[in-house]
């Protein structure tokens, strides 16, 4: 199973599914149950069992960051591809919007989560490469690298 994510500006950013993402993924697959995914911006090293408290997130709520939530519908996941042989499924595109100064602190790479508001456990799913450096969201920050969606393969 892999995925990645796709920056506005068209740069595809590989990422690692954790052991807690693999499970949300299968479990919702064979057992209907809902993830409940968002979306979120971070600046940390992955590894397989990624604590929350390890992403170094800007503070949730502050100058416009929040976590978005993916909804398990053909509104948030409107696309069905194949890219080589491979069929995906793809979410639509999240904008962060800051407000004021910006982002609270510098990120490096987008991440998916298991939960809206929690900064503790392991509830990270799948976290981003990181970007070529480390870039502090601002309100005059181009649109598309403030932008990202999801794609996931069957492989």
């Amino acid at each position: 199973m892999r995925g990645e994510f796709v920056r506005g500006d068209g740069l595809v950013i590989p990422n690692n599914i954790t052991t807690h993402g693999a499970t949300q993924i299968l479990t919702a697959a064979f057992r209907g149950v809902d993830p409940t995914l968002h979306i979120g911006l971070a600046n940390c090293n992955p590894h397989p069992l990624l604590n929350l408290n390890q992403l170094n997130e800007p503070t949730i709520g502050v100058n416009g960051y929040a976590r978005q939530t993916i909804s398990q519908d053909d509104t948030d996941w409107p696309t069905i591809g194949s890219l080589s042989g491979e069929v995906y499924f793809e979410t639509r595109p999240f904008i962060f919007t800051p407000t004021g100064s910006g982002f609270d602190k510098a990120i490096t790479r987008p991440v998916i989560v298991s939960h809206a508001t929690d900064v503790a456990g392991l509830k990270v799913v799948a976290v981003g490469a990181a970007l070529a450096e480390e870039i502090k969201l601002l309100s005059s920050t181009d649109v598309a690298l403030r932008t990202f969606k999801y794609r996931i393969f069957a492989r």
